[in-house]
């Protein structure tokens, strides 16, 4: 798997996910440690965590949300998979009773197909959603509201700490990550042990 994750890094026209051994608990357990070292070392502020940033370190981050979900098995539930990806109506959910090994071209190509039925209401979701989001952003600034932070930290110590270089920090850390993220696979891809 680290092989074709090693040889595939530089593609971008389609994305597969394949999880084994996934968990969503363990997922956000590593999303939020990352984000508290990244404090530790100084790389980020308390302030520069938000939600957004969350989901940037999370296994998926540079990833669209998921159009379709198959879980194969006859079990009608995520189970820990993919929860923050699948958390709105913008993925398609389909549930199949045959195990993974056994499932075949032509009930994939169903569940294309079904998907097919279903994706202008699914992109009518997405865009309200996003258009959602966006306001609720925009009338967070309008307001005039500020990431909350400690009231006495302010009166003592000024901080002139401008988007830009919220942004920069923000920036360097996640590249700082992704390249933690890119050696490890590239230690397992040549690691013929695990």
């Amino acid at each position: 798997m680290a092989r074709v994750m090693k040889s595939t890094r530089g593609h971008n026209k389609l994305v597969l996910n394949i999880a084994f051994a996934y968990s969503a608990n363990q997922e956000f357990s590593d999303a939020a440690s990352m984000l508290a070292n990244g404090v530790d070392q100084g790389l980020l502020k308390i302030e520069d965590v938000s939600a957004n940033l969350v989901q940037k370190c999370l296994y998926t981050a540079g990833q669209p949300d998921p159009d379709l979900l198959i879980r194969t098995s006859g079990e009608t539930r995520l189970s820990d998979f993919m929860i923050h990806q699948c958390r709105r109506g913008s993925t398609l959910l389909s549930f199949v009773e045959p195990l993974w090994p056994e499932f075949s071209f032509w009930q994939f190509w169903a569940i294309i197909f079904h998907y097919q039925t279903q994706h202008r209401s699914l992109d009518a979701e997405r865009n309200r959603l996003k258009k959602m989001e966006g306001d609720a952003q925009q009338n967070y600034y309008i307001e005039g509201k500020e990431p909350k932070s400690d009231s006495k930290k302010k009166k003592e110590e000024p901080e002139v700490d401008s988007d830009e270089m919220k942004g920069e920090r923000i920036s360097n850390f996640l590249r700082k990550c992704q390249l933690g993220q890119e050696l490890y696979v590239d230690r397992l891809a040549v690691n013929k042990c695990f």
